[in-house]
């Protein structure tokens, strides 16, 4: 067995990002993307045992590559800063890496593969979790699930890059603060 090259895994990786977005997971085949990416269909098969794993290593990759961006620009002194950093830190994720964002959200919204993305992110984004239940215990936050929490901060985020990289809309500096008062005031206790 070959040894598995690093530039040929970045290669595959970027075929299968750029190829689930564009024809979704039933339209990219083994074989678009091994074409995509210049390597013969075998190769693919060193790096993952079928679509199913690629798909699931693709997620857990882009889940990491987002988790450490995003709250590696956790700053602030206040629970309210820290979390409003990592608010606005998403945002500007989701329009520098739209490929990854767009993925992230195929595969959430794809009933037969987001179940086993559940405990990933948790444990991608458990310095975050962390905190809200930092502020739920100190009485800062309402004290409702994680994940209702979570939906509650970072959902909005996510439908307004949408609408931003779509051209639907063009939000100011103002209307993203406006959008973090919002979301803030949705979550606070």
């Amino acid at each position: 067995m070959r040894a598995k090259d690093d530039e040929k895994v970045c290669r595959v990786h970027r075929a299968a990002l750029k190829l689930f977005n564009e024809q979704g997971f039933h339209g990219a085949s083994m074989g678009k993307i091994a074409k995509e990416a210049g390597v013969s269909p075998a190769t693919l098969y060193l790096y993952y045992e079928n679509k199913d794993d690629m798909i699931r290593k693709v997620y857990l990759q882009e889940n990491a590559r987002m988790a450490e961006a995003v709250l590696g620009k956790m700053s602030g002194e206040s629970f309210r800063q820290r979390l409003r950093s990592i608010f606005m830190a998403y945002y500007h994720y989701i329009l520098e890496s739209p490929q990854s964002f767009r993925f992230m959200e195929q595969y959430l919204n794809c009933p037969c593969l987001s179940g086993n993305c559940v405990k990933a992110m948790q444990d991608s984004f458990a310095e975050l979790f962390k905190l809200l239940r930092a502020g739920k215990r100190d009485g800062l936050l309402r004290n409702v699930s994680d994940d209702m929490l979570f939906a509650f901060l970072f959902f909005p985020v996510g439908k307004v890059a949408k609408a931003t990289l779509t051209k639907a809309m063009s939000p100011t500096a103002d209307d993203l603060e406006d959008m973090f008062d919002m979301s803030w005031s949705a979550v606070r206790a």
